[in-house]
């Protein structure tokens, strides 16, 4: 009879321990469910441009009256600027592209009356390199413009 009472308190302590063991696993998964989740949403917006997106352009009237005037008035008299500004620069260009045709010509045509001078004086090998000079200058200034203008018509094709 020992033996069997000896079995039964065994059984019944195998018993008492599983809830135990149970209930600390049941434990740990609700400490564990129990955990919070924080979630953070980030809103990025960009625009570019002298004058924003409607609703913002809304929220600016909104906070103070007249401002979407202001702002339009603004981005007005920046592109005025910048039309101005372009402008000039374009007459420079033209200007200079001007001047440096002008200044060639006449580096030419004084390297070719030197040596037609030079000739004409009876020195002719210093004449015609004096005015091969000139000849060859104007042939290789054409053949670079000629070169520059192919490439700028091709970059603007490309874009």
């Amino acid at each position: 009879m020992p033996n069997k009472k000896n079995k039964s308190s065994n059984a019944k302590r195998a018993d008492s321990i599983k809830p135990i063991i149970e209930s600390k696993k049941a434990d740990n998964e609700h400490r564990i469910l129990k955990t919070e989740i924080h979630e953070i949403k980030a809103k990025l917006e960009h625009f570019s441009g002298p004058l924003p997106p409607p609703e913002a352009f809304k929220k600016y009237e909104e906070t103070l009256k007249g401002s979407a005037d202001r702002i339009i008035t603004m981005a007005e008299k920046q592109q005025d600027h910048r039309q101005k500004i372009e402008k000039k620069f374009a007459y420079s260009n033209i200007t200079n592209e001007r001047l440096g045709l002008i200044f060639g010509l006449i580096v030419a045509l004084v390297a070719i009356f030197g040596g037609v001078y030079c000739v004409h004086i009876g020195q002719p090998w210093t004449g015609a390199l004096i005015g091969g000079g000139g000849v060859g200058g104007l042939i290789a200034a054409f053949v670079q413009g000629s070169k520059a203008i192919r490439r700028e018509k091709e970059t603007n094709n490309k874009k």
